[in-house]
């Protein structure tokens, strides 16, 4: 591996690095989801922020996760192109 090829690595696996940390902004959603769940929401007058900010969250780490398996895919299609498409289509299904 030459020395410029280093830093194309680093810059790679400095953004997949970042993109996977965002996906766990989904850890606070299972507070927010509390007073979703009960059967007096649905009825109730109560505000939606806890579920829209749920939602957000929710599609936050989708992006994040999906965001990981592109970044990759250039490093590992040179180990198996299958397993790194594989990566890619299974990121967040």
């Amino acid at each position: 591996m030459s020395i410029a090829t280093k830093p194309a690595h680093r810059k790679i696996s400095l953004a997949a690095g970042i993109a996977y940390v965002l996906t766990f902004v989904s850890i606070p959603t299972f507070a927010l989801y509390k007073s979703v769940k009960g059967a007096n929401y649905v009825i109730g007058s109560g505000p939606d922020s806890a579920a829209v900010v749920g939602g957000l969250l929710e599609i936050t780490v989708a992006l994040a996760g999906i965001a990981t398996a592109v970044i990759l895919f250039p490093m590992l299609k040179r180990q198996s192109e299958t397993f790194a498409l594989g990566l890619v289509a299974g990121a967040h299904s």
